[in-house]
């Protein structure tokens, strides 16, 4: 997903993403600007952030300077004026989807999922083919226990686009979360027809044999788990024994 996760790959993969705008760089907030970048691909961030500064003090329209004020914020936890920069940069360039994208990414990571939820809709108004919102608005409808609603977004993520393995994960997870066992399991599968390389998977799809009691199934894959990965090899060796146990009773 183009839209996840970690905060300082996101910050480096955003730098300068958005150059789409009707004017350009006065020559002297330019020297500051790229100033302020090669501070900020370098982590420098304190330096990068006072050349933004600059930036905005000679052209106050030049939204990316905003936007990437943002991202530093972020970054640096300072989550309120990280939201208030990219709302900066959505006030001057209320038609570019992408710093909805950042206010709304934000949201989600602070756990303000009905602002996430509101932002995301507000990009599928303005991008109705934007797989990741509809993502987003899944993950965030299932963080807040609203399986139905949650399924409902990723199926329509599968609409836009049926490619990507992880959509049918998350609607697996969610109907194991609704207890929906069988139809967790077929959405499981659907994920390893995809993606069979994807190890973690097989260990969710064993749990949900587990719970409808198809012992040999669960085993069968949490093996192929152990011989794809090692990372939660004490999670599956819980269930090996688990399910030997029911097994053997």
């Amino acid at each position: 997903m183009k839209r996840i996760l970690v905060i300082i790959f996101l910050l480096l993969a955003n730098i300068t993403s958005v150059n789409a705008q009707e004017f350009t760089l006065k020559p002297d907030a330019k020297y500051y600007y790229d100033l302020a970048e090669d501070y900020y691909y370098n982590k420098q961030f304190d330096k990068a952030l006072e050349n933004y500064v600059k930036v905005i003090e000679i052209q106050p329209n030049y939204t990316d300077s905003y936007a990437n004020i943002g991202h530093i914020y972020k970054y640096k936890g300072n989550y309120n004026e990280a939201v208030n920069y990219y709302k900066k940069a959505i006030s001057i360039y209320p038609t570019l989807v992408a710093f909805y994208e950042y206010l709304a990414d934000l949201y989600y990571e602070t756990k303000q999922y009905e602002k996430s939820i509101e932002i995301n809709k507000k990009i599928i108004q303005m991008d109705p083919e934007n797989y990741e919102s509809f993502v987003y608005l899944g993950l965030a409808y299932k963080n807040l226990k609203q399986y139905d609603r949650a399924i409902e977004y990723y199926k329509k993520a599968i609409e836009v686009d049926p490619k990507p393995s992880h959509s049918y994960d998350l609607l697996g997870n969610t109907y194991a979360a609704k207890n929906d066992h069988n139809t967790a399991i077929e959405y499981y599968l659907k994920t390893i027809a995809i993606s069979p390389e994807i190890p973690i998977t097989y260990i969710s799809i064993a749990q949900e044999y587990y719970y409808i009691g198809k012992y040999n199934e669960a085993l069968d894959n949490l093996y192929k788990y152990k011989s794809l990965d090692i990372k939660y090899s004490d999670i599956a060796n819980e269930w090996i024994a688990k399910t030997k146990a029911a097994l053997n009773k």
